[in-house]
């Protein structure tokens, strides 16, 4: 049942994941600002867990198994978002909407990754001379 799903998310051609991942994102928005339910936070946060780490896996660990490129893809992700979060929080000053800024950041970089891999695009930079 994984490998299916993971199948659907990874090739996303009508980028439905990429839009209930931003879907994700506006829910755990709402709920971290309006609502403030853990239970309505936990659900669209493993939905934005399970989406964004299938995408950056797929994208970077392509040839493994599928459990092993979401586990590889999570562990990217939390680092990506690490990473986005510290500039921003280096930037301006991290709230509720900053982070929201960063999980939007992360979920745009996602599928990008996730493309530029299957599609095997490759981004040289060359230096004039």
């Amino acid at each position: 049942m994984f490998q299916r799903v993971e199948e659907k998310i990874a090739n996303d051609r009508k980028f439905i994941a990429t839009m209930l991942s931003y879907v994700t994102v506006l829910s755990i928005f709402v709920n971290t600002f309006f609502v403030k339910s853990p239970i309505l936070g936990v659900i669209p946060s493993i939905a934005y867990l399970i989406i964004n780490a299938t995408f950056l896996g797929n994208a970077f660990f392509k040839g493994r198994t599928p459990f092993l490129k979401f586990a590889l893809g999570g562990i990217l992700l939390t680092a990506t978002i690490g990473l986005i979060g510290w500039a921003i929080l280096i930037a301006y000053n991290l709230n509720v909407i900053m982070v929201t800024l960063s999980l939007s950041i992360v979920t745009a970089i996602c599928p990008i990754a996730n493309k530029l891999a299957y599609y095997e695009i490759k981004v040289e930079f060359v230096r004039e001379k």
